[in-house]
């Protein structure tokens, strides 16, 4: 759908999957599982790309207009596609990829729920208190929850500074982690 809003230039028409690759690059970011102690594995980076994506999809929907809601929606599309692949690459059987995706899906949008308020209220502490970041990668109480949640209202800060206009031209500019304190 976004893909035809931009058809006269074919330079967008990649749009949502350039915005996607932003999120999956910020998500890898050594910082997060180095200096912080997220576990660099499957889960561990599942969960921060999760959490990316709400982030910004977060952001996007501030935004009160039909382009920034297809836009939403084709990055979204991208972020379920990009899961099945992975999926399928960790070597999860045929049969067994859309039933474990949709576990992940309603999971996502359970943590969306949670955490939507406190991030609008910019709340670290109900934010670093959530299943979302609490819980990283199953370890409760994980010490990287207080820098994480600090660091989530920090990108939503940084990215509510960026028109729409930008963040469909360049993708979305995220600040550096731990660059807030």
């Amino acid at each position: 759908m976004l893909s035809r809003l931009f058809k006269r230039d074919q330079k967008h028409v990649d749009v949502p999957q350039h915005i996607y690759g932003r999120v999956v690059a910020q998500a890898r970011l050594p910082q997060f599982y180095e200096a912080w102690g997220i576990p660099d594995t499957p889960i561990g980076r599942f969960e921060l790309l999760s959490l990316h994506m709400f982030v910004l999809s977060h952001r996007l929907s501030q935004e009160e207009d039909a382009v920034a809601s297809a836009l939403s929606q084709e990055v979204f599309d991208a972020f379920v596609s990009d899961l099945d692949r992975a999926l399928r690459q960790l070597g999860i059987g045929d049969t067994s990829v859309p039933k474990r995706k949709k576990r992940m899906i309603a999971t996502f949008y359970t943590q969306v729920d949670q955490l939507s308020e406190p991030l609008t209220a910019e709340d670290t502490a109900a934010i670093a208190a959530s299943p979302m970041i609490s819980g990283i990668a199953g370890i409760e109480d994980h010490p990287a929850a207080g820098p994480l949640a600090e660091y989530v209202v920090y990108a939503k800060r940084c990215l509510t500074g960026q028109s729409i206009e930008k963040l469909i031209k360049d993708g979305p500019d995220w600040p550096e982690p731990g660059a807030n304190q």
